[in-house]
């Protein structure tokens, strides 16, 4: 159907149109980890380095905030999931969460929080994982 303004989507293309929307008008963070239960880095920013003496920090933010216990100065821990493969029958066998860095809470508000690196992992003590940052989609918990 074509009106003044354009076309109106009409039978299977509004349905496409209204789930899409269902989808994408979601609450936030909380929206993109798998599982209500899991939490993860949603967001990395660095300011421009202007060319000062020290490089400007990153800020990390986590889909967790004061609703779960978080605030300022809480410590978190981050982990990858790393899925693991039998050669020999060539076929997924388990996914492994090694543990990369953690992190410091610089900000929180209800269900996100700001951190910065506190410090990597000893790759001494964990599995290689590469690359060796913090990244998006790594998950992250309380450190206990």
């Amino acid at each position: 159907m074509r009106t003044t303004n354009g076309w109106i989507p009409t039978g299977t293309g509004a349905a496409l149109l209204a789930a899409l929307w269902t989808f994408l008008s979601g609450t936030g963070a909380e929206t993109l980890a798998a599982d209500p239960g899991e939490t993860i880095v949603y967001g990395v920013y660095r300011p421009v380095d202007l060319g000062g003496e020290q490089p400007p920090p990153k800020d990390y933010y986590v889909s967790m905030g004061t609703r779960n216990g978080v605030q300022k100065g809480t410590t978190l821990q981050v982990f990858r999931k790393m899925a693991t493969h039998d050669l020999v029958s060539k076929r997924h066998q388990v996914d492994l969460m090694v543990p990369v860095a953690t992190l410091k809470v610089v900000h929180a508000e209800g269900s996100a929080a700001v951190a910065r690196l506190d410090k990597f992992f000893p790759e001494d003590e964990a599995p290689s994982i590469g690359p060796r940052a913090v990244m998006i989609g790594d998950f992250v918990q309380v450190s206990r």
